[in-house]
């Protein structure tokens, strides 16, 4: 659990600093760069925050459902209540359900990022690439439907 809160601190300053870097090398540039590769970039960037986020509730998620059984009802339901809704973790099963969640946003982030970069040249990748949308919306779609 500390080992996952200390790689969640450091892929958020591996975030911060690459978006300081895409800043700097945009505003240092002599031309702006191809809106292609900044949004790429970006993506990238946004991944890395996304992986700090699901490290730290792995951590929060392990501490809640295994630590936290050490003290009283009545504390545990304080804590409960303190926390937002989305993050009230009673099970396992709650908490693969909520990575679960960041897990499929991180691989839509991804698919967007290779669908910006790529270059359509016939109608076969563009056919693939609506294909893929309809495979994320069909994920997205059997996750939630419970």
């Amino acid at each position: 659990m500390i080992f996952s809160i200390i790689g969640a601190v450091f892929v958020y300053i591996i975030g911060a600093l690459y978006v300081i870097d895409i800043i700097s090398l945009t505003w240092n540039s002599k031309e702006m760069p191809s809106p292609k590769i900044l949004t790429a970039d970006l993506l990238i960037a946004i991944d890395l925050f996304l992986c700090g986020s699901l490290l730290l509730i792995f951590s929060y998620g392990t501490y809640d459902l295994f630590i936290q059984k050490t003290f009283t009802d009545s504390e545990k339901d304080m804590v409960i209540m303190s926390c937002p809704f989305w993050l009230r973790i009673r099970s396992v099963d709650d908490l693969k359900s909520l990575l679960l969640g960041y897990i499929l946003i991180m691989l839509s982030i991804t698919f967007l990022k290779q669908a910006v970069t790529i270059d359509y040249t016939s109608a076969v990748s563009l056919f693939l690439f609506a294909g893929g949308i309809f495979l994320i919306g069909l994920t997205y779609y059997l996750t939630h439907k419970r």
